[in-house]
């Protein structure tokens, strides 16, 4: 996230996949600079890593990270989210790789059109890697595979200190309305 311009940041792998970084106020689900809209063609593989290495963020206190996800219709597609590491002075390290409906991260055994809220454990993240380094946070990696065409949309992505503030949470005035 960019605060100078109030814009997310996207690096885009695959040619089946384009992302918009500020959508307009009908496709949030709250505030349009909260959300993006991720565009995926059939044709395989895709990723859209979010951020940038020099805007690191330091979750070794997180409980979870959240976020409001939903696609243009239901689909067979799930979303992956990884996490990649910015160490100033050495390799970069990838997180677990974690599907959405394949772990349960979301209320529902499908994305679709209604928005739902992904929470996911940072712990679930390191699960795999010892050497992750929590206090400098470059990227989130959405992807998937590319099977059937399908556009999602990632609003307000949040990390969490703790259950209780996941439960604080309350339902922004412009969804309450839709």
């Amino acid at each position: 996230y960019d605060a100078q311009t109030s814009r997310y940041r996207f690096t885009l792998v695959g040619d089946n996949v384009s992302a918009t970084s500020t959508v307009p106020q009908s496709e949030a689900w709250d505030l349009p600079q909260n959300c993006v809209r991720i565009n995926v063609s059939a044709g395989g593989p895709w990723q859209a890593l979010l951020g940038s290495g020099g805007n690191q963020k330091d979750i070794s206190g997180f409980y979870a990270l959240s976020f409001r996800i939903r696609a243009d219709r239901e689909t067979d597609s799930d979303l992956f989210i990884q996490l990649q590491d910015n160490p100033l002075y050495s390799e970069e390290k990838l997180s677990a790789t974690l599907g959405l409906v394949e772990n349960g991260y979301i209320g529902s055994p499908r994305i679709g059109p209604e928005w739902q809220r992904a929470v996911i454990p940072v712990a679930d993240f390191l699960k795999s890697i010892q050497e992750f380094n929590v206090t400098q946070l470059g990227q989130m990696i959405f992807s998937g595979v590319g099977a059937e065409p399908v556009t999602f949309w990632i609003s307000d992505i949040v990390f969490h200190v703790n259950p209780g503030e996941l439960e604080k949470e309350t339902l922004p005035m412009t969804a309450a309305k839709r």
